[in-house]
């Protein structure tokens, strides 16, 4: 039986509204279109979402694990990955490193014990992560660029930086959340100059109209595409596009 009507689903049963699902993919592309955004997948975690944002012309994806990015490779999904977490296991990586020779794969490194991993990888492509407030991970801006000439002595190429302010995500008022991500983009940008590459990488749902100015060039945004009722209480123009169905008994 294939059900035609959402009565006819067996509970619990996840729903996507594709409608409000392009909505939300058509207004984030109309102002951060192709590689100025990132979408990230781990709020997804589905290749046929990926899909679809590919669709909207984002062909660099954000991912949270080696095996994200695996699976998205495998799906002919994206050209141009970045792993945002930093990674110690070296299977983990070499598994990643395998994939990186049909498609471009840079992951986030903060010290030398994520670089000495990498290297033993077979990885070589870094993105010098810097922490800009959310005291997660990420390296002192100050030390960014020391940490950027560690990366180039062992052979690898040092894209750029990127941080997440995802402290800031839902700090109330509008201009008070602008105010903070400025001077949290400032430590990112001084680092940067020290870093050097081409890639400046920050950015959230919560933060997608507040970089015009803060000198990022690709915003790593991933919950904007189905939302979440916690986001909603910011206003922005995102809907909730992902919805659980289940039956009262």
């Amino acid at each position: 039986m294939n059900p035609s009507k959402t009565v006819e689903l067996a509970t619990p049963a996840l729903i996507i509204d594709v409608d409000a699902l392009e909505k939300n993919l058509s207004t984030m592309a109309v102002h951060h279109p192709g590689s100025k955004l990132r979408p990230h997948t781990k709020a997804h975690k589905c290749t046929e979402i990926a899909r679809l944002q590919l669709s909207h012309s984002h062909t660099n994806f954000t991912c949270a694990t080696p095996r994200e990015i695996i699976g998205m490779a495998t799906a002919g999904i994206g050209s141009d990955f970045l792993l945002a977490n930093e990674v110690l296991n070296t299977d983990r990586l070499s598994a990643l490193a395998k994939v990186s020779e049909n498609v471009r794969v840079t992951i986030a490194v903060d010290s030398h014990e994520t670089i000495d991993a990498a290297v033993r990888a077979g990885l070589r492509d870094v993105l010098i992560d810097v922490n800009v407030g959310l005291p997660r991970c990420g390296v002192a801006p100050e030390l960014a660029g020391q940490l950027a000439d560690t990366a180039r002595k062992a052979g690898m190429t040092v894209r750029g930086v990127m941080g997440y302010e995802g402290h800031l995500m839902m700090v109330g008022g509008d201009e008070k959340r602008k105010t903070r991500v400025a001077e949290s983009m400032r430590l990112l940008a001084r680092a940067a100059q020290d870093v050097g590459g081409e890639i400046v990488s920050a950015g959230g749902t919560g933060t997608w109209d507040m970089h015009d100015e803060t000198g990022i060039n690709e915003l790593q945004a991933g919950s904007y595409a189905l939302m979440d009722t916690h986001y909603a209480q910011l206003k922005i123009p995102f809907v909730q596009a992902c919805f659980v169905l289940g039956t009262w008994s």
